[in-house]
């Protein structure tokens, strides 16, 4: 009867927390859906004021770029994702979602910077709380279904967001 003490435990700590809705989605969870307002459409068919839910967005891969224009690393980064959404088009969705940043300044910042995908506000803040975001630049990235694929804060590895496009895409390794 003892040995199966220690199997009990895991068994109940392990469900206690697969089960707690306050943790961030997990990789290959499904994410829930979410409403965005277009602040700039650049690279779109959106224009400023529209809504836009996630879901709609469904059947391709997504990368969801939390950034601010007063954040030295989110512009690198996300002058990066402009390149990628350059190459890949219309096989893949890109939306920088403001983060902590009023969009008077990002109308400022386009004065000087360039963009290649819309830029939006997220009203309700669900996914930057399902998330936890507290810290930028944060990149999350959805396969076409909507699930989860990467979560990282801080700088990232461009050949690591590249390889899961591929992956995603069904790719030969060669972005069009």
């Amino acid at each position: 009867m003892q040995r199966s003490r220690p199997l009990l435990v895991v068994s109940l700590f392990a469900s206690v927390f697969a089960c707690r809705p306050d943790l961030p989605p997990g990789l290959d969870d499904l994410v829930p859906d979410s409403e965005f307002e277009i602040v700039d459409g650049t690279g779109s068919g959106f224009e400023a004021g529209q809504s836009l839910r996630l879901s709609t967005l469904q059947g391709k891969p997504v990368i969801l770029d939390f950034w601010a224009t007063w954040c030295g690393p989110c512009k690198a980064q996300h002058a990066y994702l402009g390149e990628l959404k350059a190459q890949y088009g219309d096989r893949i969705e890109v939306l920088g979602v403001l983060y902590q940043d009023p969009p008077g300044n990002l109308a400022s910042w386009l004065k000087h910077n360039e963009t290649a995908f819309p830029t939006v506000l997220e009203p309700e803040g669900q996914l930057t709380k399902r998330f936890q975001v507290n810290g930028i630049p944060r990149l999350v990235m959805l396969s076409p279904e909507r699930r989860l694929s990467w979560d990282m804060l801080g700088s990232w590895g461009r050949d690591s967001v590249t390889v899961r496009l591929h992956q995603m895409l069904d790719d030969d390794w060669s972005p069009r």
